[in-house]
């Protein structure tokens, strides 16, 4: 047996084990193997499992992301036996409950404020994007730092964070700079924006339960949200069915909201018809159409929605001048409360209250059913 014949047995006999050994140390780690599943309503991008021992007052919850590995989870405690329990679970990440969170999108800035832990956001990347009042007096007394759009590992160095929350599905460790031995954080992907459905969107707000020991509060908030929103489903018409096109001219080519979007399920709930042209084989991401494949349309909408900052049809021509033979039907913008830098709250609050985003469309749409409600992020413009 020559020498390449005994490194590749030993290749092979190094993984068997190594598996064997990962097997063994999961079968140990009681305080996952004994976890309850926590079922999910809506939300299909992540899962979460609970642990609890009442002898040692010890609770961890485990939450991993749907692209995340297996044996890919995160739990997140409160308890002072941390060292023990990292030890007993070392094929698993566990961490204490962060104090200093960087936030990366908008979107996720609604669910500190629900969950009462404001103080917990230590920086946002780009600050000028934020509109939310709070946030910006905070920024003003320098209790929320403006990170860069892309921080480096020197930046959460500097300032100590524990939890980064990324806006990307960008695999890999998730414990970046952890090799140092000196510095370690939390790299999550906040996947919110995938789910197909508007309530399931709105479940994200237990995944920052978990991260913010707020956990309890975060079902009783997303179990209030789902109550409104179908209270208000009660009141839509059973009549006609409002036809509805969505999308916009992006450059050359006409951009439609992928058919298993929150979008397109929030307006399926209120039974508005969404025209489209015929849905592309395999489409799971937005989609692309040329003018010739939209223009049919016009002539068919009641209303057209624009996810775009559009406060009157002047402006609307001069974004694009193909628009002309889009003025027929009623056309629904977001127009409401932009900050200075023109960043609309729909990106910070809206797309986390469904309930509230789904009354203002009703409102547009049966104003004597929903005479009281003042529109909050949407606007028709005349």
């Amino acid at each position: 047996m020559d020498i390449m014949q005994l490194q590749f047995i030993s290749v092979i006999a190094f993984f068997i084990l190594s598996q064997q050994c990962l097997a063994i140390d999961t079968a140990t780690c009681k305080e996952f193997t004994n976890s309850t599943v926590v079922k999910l309503v809506y939300a299909t991008k992540f899962s979460l499992k609970k642990f609890q021992e009442k002898k040692s007052n010890t609770q961890i919850i485990w939450l991993k992301s749907y692209e995340e590995k297996d044996n890919n989870w995160v739990g997140v405690t409160d308890s002072k036996n941390i060292k023990n329990l990292r030890a007993s679970c070392p094929e698993f990440k566990i961490i204490e409950e962060p104090k200093r969170i960087v936030a990366s999108s908008t979107t996720h800035l609604q669910a500190f404020l629900d969950l009462l832990s404001e103080d917990k956001l230590y920086a946002f990347t780009q600050t000028q994007m934020i509109t939310g009042k709070i946030w910006k007096e905070r920024e003003a007394q320098k209790k929320l730092v403006n990170f860069p759009l892309n921080p480096n590992v020197e930046n959460f160095l500097q300032h100590h964070v524990d939890l980064y929350l990324t806006y990307t599905a960008i695999g890999g460790d998730q414990h970046l700079g952890s090799q140092s031995g000196i510095f370690s954080f939390l790299n999550f992907p906040i996947l919110e924006f995938r789910e197909d459905h508007p309530l399931g969107r709105a479940e994200w707000i237990k995944v920052f339960g978990v991260f913010l020991g707020k956990f309890d509060l975060a079902e009783k908030v997303f179990s209030k949200r789902v109550y409104e929103y179908k209270n208000i489903l009660k009141k839509v018409s059973k009549g006609k069915n409002h036809k509805v096109l969505l999308g916009e001219f992006l450059g050359e080519k006409w951009v439609f909201p992928a058919p298993n979007s929150d979008l397109i399920q929030l307006l399926t709930d209120a039974k508005l018809e969404i025209i489209r042209p015929k849905i592309k084989k395999d489409s799971i991401g937005p989609e692309f159409y040329q003018f010739e494949e939209i223009f049919p349309l016009i002539k068919e909408a009641e209303f057209w929605f624009i996810q775009s900052n559009v406060t009157s049809k002047e402006l609307l021509l001069k974004k694009d001048v193909r628009y002309t033979s889009f003025l027929k039907p009623r056309i629904i913008t977001i127009g409401q409360t932009q900050n200075k830098n023109g960043y609309s709250d729909y990106w910070e609050t809206g797309v986390s209250r469904p309930d509230l985003l789904l009354k203002d469309f009703l409102s547009i749409i049966y104003p004597e059913t929903f005479a009281n409600h003042k529109l909050l992020w949407l606007n028709e413009i005349k």
